[in-house]
């Protein structure tokens, strides 16, 4: 995942994002869980997208077993 952010981050390429995300998904264990990426997209007046943001999160695992 990381190395497609990275990609995509010296390229612009969106294939390369688009790829980091399909590995995002495929992880389905992390306790340390982190994304990169368009989390509340729009169109500005230049049409162009606005919001890209990156987070981090600790997995509770007890917790998250109880859900």
């Amino acid at each position: 995942m990381v190395e497609k952010y990275i990609e995509h981050f010296q390229t612009g390429d969106m294939d390369a994002h688009r790829d980091s995300q399909r590995h995002w998904v495929k992880d389905k264990g992390p306790v340390v869980e982190s994304n990169i990426g368009w989390i509340e997209t729009y169109i500005d007046p230049t049409n162009e997208r606005g919001y890209f943001e990156g987070w981090v999160a600790v997995v509770d695992k007890p917790k998250s077993e109880k859900f």
